[in-house]
């Protein structure tokens, strides 16, 4: 459950390159023992990804959801407001070249 919770916490391009050493760390799991945690979590379907053994990373495209804390909730609502954001200014950005290439 400490690598899923792990994995939860980060964003979506964290997720993307979770190095051996970082899963050992935050997992108090040895180093040699990471990639058969990470197995173990695939098989159960706890996580879905890949383990890339040369580069000692795992890449997570998804974590089994389960009941969640407040403050994973606003975790989740901080990270969906970070989002938002980005999209009203990729609004305002695409609504001003819009506009340049009307004017021309």
């Amino acid at each position: 459950m400490t690598l899923v919770e792990s994995v939860f916490k980060r964003s979506k391009q964290q997720r993307e390159t979770l190095a051996f050493a970082d899963i050992a760390k935050e997992t108090s799991v040895a180093l040699p023992e990471v990639e058969h945690l990470v197995m173990k979590a695939l098989s159960l379907g706890l996580i879905k990804g890949s383990i890339d053994e040369a580069s000692a990373i795992v890449k997570v495209t998804w974590v089994q959801p389960r009941i969640l804390s407040k403050d994973q909730i606003k975790s989740i609502c901080d990270r969906i407001s970070e989002w938002s954001a980005k999209v009203d200014q990729r609004v305002v950005s695409l609504e001003k070249e819009d506009m340049t290439v009307f004017a021309q």
